[in-house]
């Protein structure tokens, strides 16, 4: 199989039909992507680096975020079927941001979905993280790139010399 064939999708059964006339008797399903794409996983990093607030990690606004992040980048289909038209007959429900939104509220397959998405994707968002902190703890260091340094804090900028106090020549003028 090569890396650029179809995956095989992750089915997430919903349990309830929301189509007009019920046409899934065992219900809808949502099906996600079995690895998150690289926009997704950057979403993600974004979504943790969010939750991070001066006394710590926002838990609840973490499940937020990523929850957000797991159904935007994880659905990639679904079995929604819009209303009959004229003829009697049904298109499914484009997979639009706006209708995800609007099809998987919290309590009828959206926790279900990001639960699935959850279990699908944590690992590998939190990896790197994991990863990076493993490495800081081996080298002993608590700072995070873009802290100072302690010496570069604690130093004293002492004045640059000019040529004219080094040679006591003038600058040429400019």
């Amino acid at each position: 199989m090569s890396v650029l064939d179809r995956p095989e999708l992750v089915p997430v059964p919903l349990g309830y039909c929301p189509c007009e006339g019920t046409p899934h008797a065992d219900g809808d399903t949502v099906y996600l992507y079995p690895e998150l794409s690289m926009s997704g996983g950057m979403a993600a990093q974004a979504a943790i680096s969010e939750a991070v607030t001066p006394t710590g990690l926002d838990q609840i606004k973490l499940q937020e975020l990523l929850a957000k992040v797991w159904i935007t980048h994880g659905v990639a289909s679904w079995t929604f079927l819009e209303d009959p038209d004229a003829n009697g007959k049904r298109a499914e429900v484009p997979l639009t941001a706006d209708n995800i939104v609007l099809a998987l509220p919290y309590g009828k397959g959206g926790r279900l979905v990001a639960d699935k998405a959850d279990d699908l994707y944590n690992e590998a968002v939190l990896a790197p993280l994991v990863e990076r902190s493993n490495m800081l703890l081996k080298r002993g260091s608590t700072r995070t790139p873009g802290q100072a340094s302690p010496n570069r804090a604690t130093r004293r900028s002492q004045p640059r010399r000019s040529s004219t106090a080094t040679t006591g020549k003038a600058r040429p003028a400019a």
